[in-house]
Parts: structure tokens; C-alpha cells; sequence
């Protein structure tokens, strides 16, 4: 074979590779995160990547509602906001864009945590596909206008040491509080995509933010 031919095959099989790596009907480049428009109506946009990512398929951090920063004990005995005199958040009712809002805090200018309504919103009008993107599993969300995100199945943490459902299910924050007592979440496993309010504030989820138009 001659040189000429063997440089095609090259040039050729990398091609093919980067082009099975890189799939651009979900972002246009690498230079992330991205706000993607679906065309939802209320025209809001999301982003790309969840916090602590820097690509679409990673899981992010792991967060407790209304703290900022990743933890190794997920528990009662170690949530910030848990004693009365600490509960500020709860009160504020919704926490987005504040210093309890790790997605303003993390991802600054007008990022910020999707609330409940706006999870709600994504399931109502989008198409939801369980699939494999860059060998991590989740949900490959399509917008009415075609644009696409990926929603990483992360799973959940608690304690110190379980991560449950990893590869398999869905926990994300929402930035509001029910009755001030039980915050928001949007969960997805075994083709159910929910909003939900739960009993514990302790557990750490992933956060997927959002810009309002």
C-alpha cells in the first residue's frame, strides 16, 4: 500500500472517531457549558452541563438543597441549613439566583437553579429517550424545535459512602421549597419523569441550571 493511500486511512479513521465522539446536535463546539434552546414556550434556556461539569455526559457534584459545596457525609447530622436558626433558605421560599443557589455561585452572570415549574415545563413539552452518550447513561431530552441536552443519570448520595442508582436514575434539585419544609425534586428511572417534594433536606442530588430570557 502506498504512503499516499495509508495517510488517507488514517485521516480517514480519524475522522470517523472524532466524528462518533464529538455529536454536535447537542452542542456546536467543546467549549462549554452551553445555554441550548429547545423552543420551550416559556423561552427559557438550558444549560449543557450540570454544576461541576464540563461536558454534557459528567455527572457534576453532588449538593444538599441550598449549600454550595460538595460534601463527604450527605446526612441530617452534617446539612448546613438543618438547625432552626440556620433555616434561611427555607424560608425564602425559592432560592434561585441567591448565595444559597450553587449554580449562580458556581457558574455566575445569570445561571441559576431550575426551579420546579421549569422541570415540569421540560417533561411536559420534550421528548425523553434513555440512552448512552459517550459511554455514560441518562436521558437524551428533545426539545419542539429538535435541540437536544443530555441529562446524566447520576444517581443519588447518601451517608458517607452510598451512591445509589448510579447508571440508572435521575435526582436533581429544584430551586424552590414546598410549605417551607420539603424541597423540590426532579427524579427520572424506569421511563417515569417526576416532580416531587420530599421529607429530608440531607440527601445530595445534582443541579442543572438554567437562563431565564
Amino acid at each position: 500500500m502506498s504512503i499516499i493511500k495509508k495517510s488517507l486511512l488514517i485521516i480517514g479513521f480519524a475522522f470517523i472517531t472524532i466524528s462518533w465522539w464529538w455529536d454536535d446536535s447537542i452542542c456546536p463546539d467543546n467549549s462549554h457549558p452551553h445555554l441550548i434552546n429547545l423552543g420551550l414556550p416559556s423561552g427559557i434556556r438550558w444549560s449543557c452541563c450540570n454544576v461541576g461539569s464540563t461536558s454534557p455526559e459528567q455527572i457534576g457534584g453532588f449538593y444538599a438543597w441550598g449549600e454550595t459545596e460538595i460534601k463527604s457525609d450527605y446526612d441530617e447530622k452534617h446539612y448546613k441549613h438543618g438547625e432552626l436558626s440556620n433555616q434561611v433558605p427555607q424560608r425564602m421560599g425559592n432560592i434561585a439566583g441567591t448565595k444559597y443557589d450553587v449554580a449562580h455561585v458556581k457558574m455566575k452572570g445569570a445561571l441559576k437553579m431550575a426551579s420546579s415549574k421549569q422541570w415540569q415545563e421540560l417533561i411536559d413539552n420534550c421528548s425523553w429517550k434513555w440512552t448512552s452518550y459517550r459511554g455514560k447513561y441518562g436521558r437524551m431530552v428533545t426539545g419542539p424545535n429538535g435541540k437536544k441536552i443530555f441529562i446524566p443519570a447520576g444517581g443519588e448520595k447518601y451517608g458517607r459512602t452510598e451512591w445509589s442508582g448510579k447508571n440508572e436514575r435521575g435526582a436533581y434539585w429544584s430551586s424552590d421549597i414546598k410549605d417551607r419544609k420539603h424541597p423540590y425534586q426532579f427524579r427520572f428511572h424506569d421511563g417515569i419523569y417526576e416532580v416531587r417534594s420530599i421529607n429530608r433536606f440531607n440527601p445530595g442530588f445534582n443541579i442543572r441550571p438554567v437562563v431565564e430570557r
